[in-house]
This record gives C-alpha cells, sequence and structure tokens, in this order.
C-alpha cells in the first residue's frame, strides 16, 4: 500500500513540473498543490473545454482568488503536445487514486 500512496505522489510531482505549473497556482496559489478546482478544471480541459470563463466556474468557495483572476490565469495558447501528456498525466493520476481506494 505504502508504494501505492507514494507513486502519485512521484506522478503529480512529474506531472506538475512537466504540464500544471503554467496552471499550478489555480488551486491553492501560495501552496501549489492541485485541488478539488484543479482537477475539476484540468478534467474539464482534456475534455476539450477551452473558455477560461467556463473553466473558472469551477472555483471552490474556499479559494481565495476571484473567479476572473482564474480565468486570466487560463488564457494563452493550447499546444497539442502539452495537452497530450496533460491527458496522460491525469489518467494515470485517476487510475493511482482508484487503485488506492480499492
Amino acid at each position: 500500500m505504502t508504494e501505492l500512496v507514494f507513486l502519485p505522489s512521484s506522478g503529480m510531482s512529474q506531472f506538475r513540473s512537466q504540464v500544471f505549473l503554467p496552471w499550478s497556482r489555480l488551486a491553492h496559489p501560495k501552496r501549489g498543490r492541485v485541488g478539488t478546482t484543479g482537477l475539476a478544471i484540468l478534467c474539464d480541459i482534456v475534455r476539450g473545454e477551452r473558455d477560461p470563463y467556463k473553466l473558472a466556474m469551477h472555483k471552490h468557495s474556499r479559494i481565495r482568488v476571484s473567479r476572473q483572476e482564474i480565468a486570466r490565469s487560463l488564457e494563452g495558447t493550447w499546444r497539442q503536445e502539452l495537452l497530450f501528456v496533460l491527458e496522460q498525466s491525469l489518467d494515470l493520476y485517476q487510475t493511482y487514486q482508484q487503485k488506492i481506494q480499492t
């Protein structure tokens, strides 16, 4: 079980450094962690949503930054190779989470 807990941690570390870094301040601006808001946004990005204001609607009430700030942080270009890595990394992360819960 320890290995399963460690793997998502190392996987998320690689995920954060390669893909999530531009968006890492979404959920927890001071801590750079991926939380409920960040994961919801990432899942929608993988599903094809690109409108930053729609993505910002996932903001949890405990998040201090405004929806407008989140939307501004999501503006820019969407590089296909990074979207592919994002999709693969998110899939792997979710697989680890499912294995931990079973």
